[in-house]
């Protein structure tokens, strides 16, 4: 690998014409200069990409004499077998780095781009005898960094997490109506103050071990206190176990929404104890009771087998291969490429059933109410809410996505939980709620604030703040 490599260097200073067997003039120092090296390891670099039949070096023996170089070796094919060598050992950011420094002018960009495509997706995998495991290839662009459901924040790591652990119950994506989970049963006090779950028996960990009441104590009470979504249990008042298969949850105050809590990822259940392992080391490969445990986990690779004892039946994939393919600086529609193309190849196993998930994140405007400001009047608030043009903002959303199904991906929200009636709740107008731009005068005046002569949101995702008062303010009303 590493002659291949000096030879496309060498290649790419000395042989700008491409010419293959043609002798050209050349001196060693501009060869090693060319490497990168002194003159003496420049002399053993030609000698072995000699031996290797990559060139023809005939050096100049006396003064006034210069040496000859010729390139034996096509630098197209060269640079394309280097960098599917590259990736063959999952070294993609290698493979793209080398491409960018020696593509220019070459379809092996190109090339190994279709070739690479053909490593992602659906395969069957022949091993020992008759064996054959069904594998799901997938490139990612960032590697999966924090599988810990009490500080799950993104999508896709909340999709990572849902392989790997169960919350205590599941909702229909198309009903919205609450499933039995790991609780198969559970009532509620008159108030909804107080719920009892029921778990269900041969709930097994990864590890083998059977899920009982304690561990769901423990991964609650976990929650609780010092994570990103401890605000879901900030009127839990008690969690008691009072048998092993029974749980107790008391509330500070009414929660008849609560059962969607006990359907969301963060409150999935993990072994107590971390099953015996510091919380460090546990992180390092979770053990967690979903369709999937982890095997292997790198900055290279995420490496899922399905779980055969899962208690609502074993996958139809025997494993998924998460590989980090970093984003080339060659193009971005290069990635866009790799990714999209690999989707299809994903989609099209089955031509003939098609999903579309149901799993909805809500955008919302969030002010800080702990800093003095106008931000602390709720009228202010309710102005601004009534000056968003949502179905505006849905338009132009839904005509940047793109994909093969015929509904609208980006829906206007009213709340948390997507409903059939949100559909409504936003006239379909040209000029969204008609009476907006009205009530925001009303409620500033109720205020007693004056309208104020520019705003500007800054949204925070995760720890990047990005200000996307370019996409709002055409979107805002003016009052």
């Amino acid at each position: 690998m590493l002659s291949a490599e000096h030879y496309l260097q060498l290649n790419h200073r000395l042989n700008g014409s491409n010419r293959l067997g043609v002798p050209q003039e050349t001196t060693l120092a501009q060869i090693a200069d060319a490497l990168h090296c002194t003159t003496r390891n420049a002399k053993l670099v030609l000698r072995k990409l000699q031996n290797e039949g990559l060139i023809d070096w005939q050096p100049g023996l006396g003064r006034g004499n210069r040496s000859r170089l010729s390139f034996l070796s096509d630098k197209e094919q060269a640079l394309l077998e280097l960098s599917r060598l590259h990736a063959e050992r999952e070294e993609y950011k290698q493979a793209f780095e080398l491409l960018g420094l020696y593509g220019d002018g070459t379809s092996a960009t190109a090339r190994f781009t279709e070739w690479l495509n053909g490593r992602f997706g659906f395969a069957q995998i022949r091993g020992d005898g008759d064996r054959v495991t069904d594998t799901l290839r997938l490139p990612t662009a960032e590697p999966i960094v924090g599988l810990d459901p009490a500080e799950c924040f993104y999508t896709r790591t909340a999709h990572m997490i849902k392989q790997l652990f169960d919350p205590l119950l599941r909702r229909d994506d198309t009903t919205l109506d609450t499933l039995p989970g790991i609780a198969h049963a559970w009532e509620s006090s008159s108030d909804a103050t107080v719920w009892t779950l029921h778990l269900r028996k041969g709930v097994l960990f990864h590890n083998g071990l059977e899920l009982t009441a304690e561990d769901v104590v423990f991964s609650l009470e976990r929650l609780r206190y010092g994570r990103r979504n401890s605000w879901m249990l900030r009127s839990l008042l008690s969690i008691e176990a009072p048998s092993l298969r029974k749980v107790v949850i008391r509330l500070t105050r009414p929660n008849r929404i609560f059962l969607h809590y006990l359907s969301s990822i963060p409150l999935s259940v993990l072994p107590k104890g971390f099953a015996g392992q510091t919380e460090n080391d546990f992180w390092k490969r979770p053990i967690g009771t979903g369709p999937f445990r982890v095997t292997e986990w790198t900055e290279k690779r995420f490496v899922m087998q399905a779980n055969a004892a899962y208690y609502l039946g074993r996958p139809h994939l025997d494993q998924v291969v998460i590989v980090t393919v970093p984003a080339p600086h060659t193009s971005d529609s290069l990635w866009q490429r790799i990714l999209g193309e690999a989707e299809t190849k994903v989609n099209s196993i089955d031509p003939l059933q098609a999903a579309v998930s149901r799993h909805y994140t809500t955008h919302l405007i969030v002010w800080n109410r702990n800093k003095d400001g106008p931000q602390r009047s709720k009228l202010l608030r309710q102005a601004i809410d009534n000056l968003l043009d949502r179905r505006q903002m849905v338009r132009e959303l839904n005509s940047r996505v793109t994909h093969d199904v015929s509904e609208d991906t980006v829906i206007p929200a009213v709340g948390f939980f997507p409903r059939k009636v949100e559909e409504e709740a936003v006239p379909d107008t040209d000029c969204g709620w008609s009476s907006g731009r009205e009530q925001a005068q009303a409620l500033l005046a109720q205020s007693g604030m004056s309208p104020p002569s520019a705003f500007k949101i800054q949204p925070l995702c995760g720890r990047w703040t990005v200000c996307c008062t370019p996409f709002f303010s055409p979107r805002m009303r003016s009052i």
